[in-house]
């Protein structure tokens, strides 16, 4: 019993439950997950106007724009002291981003969230919601692990929360990439002073 299954009229695939019901719940979940993201390419591809996808440095310029748009009214409505709109927004352009087409390249794609993620972050910072604003500067960390404001944000997040350790850990990482900025050192500094009474 195969344990894939291709409806060739909807062209929709999906998991025989049956066929994988002897197999651990991990081994289950990871095979859901890879199904789920053939139908996601197969439904790219059948909704492609071409016989084969496009070179992978050919971007859908259009959706570049509308997320890029979606962002920066975010941004706007940030500034005009609506932050849960922009919030909204920022989330509206980020499922945009995800989005793309499997095929294009996915430094592009990485470029894209990383610039909506940083924004969304200081809109979560500015409403006080420090979950959701460390969720995404862990995010930021791990795909822009050289930019020093990412490391301050988070120890920012870890200070609300009472995790003075870590926090105090990140604005060393923080400080040691700031050093050639002044600016940037000086905040850092203030940071670090402004834990050290809890350590």
């Amino acid at each position: 019993m195969d344990a894939l299954v291709f409806d060739p009229v909807t062209k929709n695939f999906s998991v025989n439950e049956a066929a994988i019901a002897d197999w651990s719940k991990k081994d289950q979940e990871d095979y859901a997950f890879e199904v789920e993201s053939l139908q996601v390419l197969s439904k790219q591809l059948v909704a492609s106007t071409t016989d084969v996808p496009p070179p992978s440095n050919q971007i859908n310029s259009n959706l570049s724009k509308q997320v890029e748009k979606m962002r920066e009214t975010g941004l706007r409505e940030s500034k005009a002291g609506k932050d849960l709109e922009a919030a909204r927004l920022l989330s509206m352009a980020l499922e945009m981003a995800l989005k793309r087409p499997l095929w294009e390249a996915s430094q592009y794609q990485m470029s894209q969230v990383a610039a909506i993620l940083d924004s969304r972050c200081d809109v979560y910072i500015k409403l006080n919601k420090w979950a959701e604003a460390f969720a995404d500067v862990q995010l930021l960390a791990t795909l822009q692990p050289n930019e020093w404001s990412n490391f301050y944000r988070k120890a920012r997040c870890l200070r609300r929360i009472e995790k003075y350790a870590e926090a105090r850990a990140c604005l060393t990482t923080a400080a040691e990439l700031s050093k050639n900025n002044p600016a940037a050192a000086a905040k850092v500094k203030d940071e670090i002073e402004a834990i050290s009474s809890f350590l």
